[in-house]
């Protein structure tokens, strides 16, 4: 795991960052293809170019919130990367803790095309707060496409979050955040054959309701 913030992180601040992160590896059970080249490396690169961006504002020092910069490693198997960091952060062994986060974005497969889907939890967002944080991270996604020939656009409300590493921080705490993706609700990738099995992947953020089984973590293509 690795972690970079555009400021000096305050440990006394209340609302810290807003947190980005994507995945650092990924793993196939196929010889010569890689789809982690678009699943996890076109993520990896997007949220590196932002940072970069970022870092030459001039008025950075400025900003009222810091953001915090998150690469996940290990994700494909159980989210052992994601569950480690919430792990720290609930016992005080890494720089922010979990009520210092204000927001979360989460870049998945970006790769293919300029169509970008914006996936939230539809259990949180029955919350009124919650749901208040994440229509203005929408707003503020929607804003920064404009004059672009990125569109943003979002599946149905009550379709579950795809597979991420949001969900290992919903299950501790509810968080205003939104996965990007380039699909709309089936992962496809040209370097994997059609594979056999399909995952109905659960956005239920209880204690009661387990991680997603490391078959799910395969990228196979969820539905509704």
């Amino acid at each position: 795991m690795l972690y970079i913030s555009l400021t000096q992180i305050l440990i006394d601040c209340v609302s810290l960052s807003p947190r980005l992160s994507p995945q650092l590896d990924a793993r196939s059970f196929f010889w010569g293809v890689a789809p982690g080249a678009d699943s996890t490396v076109s993520g990896f690169i997007a949220l590196l170019s932002a940072a970069e961006a970022l870092s030459h504002l001039p008025d950075i020092g400025t900003l009222r919130k810091n953001i915090m910069f998150l690469f996940f490693q290990g994700e494909t198997f159980d989210y052992i990367g994601s569950s480690k960091v919430v792990y720290d952060m609930k016992n005080g062994n890494f720089p922010i803790r979990l009520g210092n986060i204000d927001a979360y974005l989460e870049m998945n497969q970006v790769g293919q095309g300029y169509s970008i889907w914006a996936h939230t939890d539809p259990v949180s967002r029955q919350n009124s707060s919650i749901e208040g944080g994440v229509q203005s991270l929408l707003k503020s996604l929607s804003a920064a496409t404009s004059g672009t020939n990125v569109t943003l656009q979002e599946p149905d409300h009550s379709q579950p979050l795809p597979p991420s590493s949001f969900h290992r921080f919903l299950r501790e705490q509810s968080i205003p955040g939104v996965v990007l993706t380039d699909h709309q609700a089936a992962f496809t990738n040209r370097s994997v054959p059609s594979p056999p099995w399909r995952c109905a992947q659960s956005s239920a953020v209880t204690e009661e309701a387990p991680l997603p089984s490391p078959q799910h973590l395969l990228r196979a293509p969820f539905q509704q």
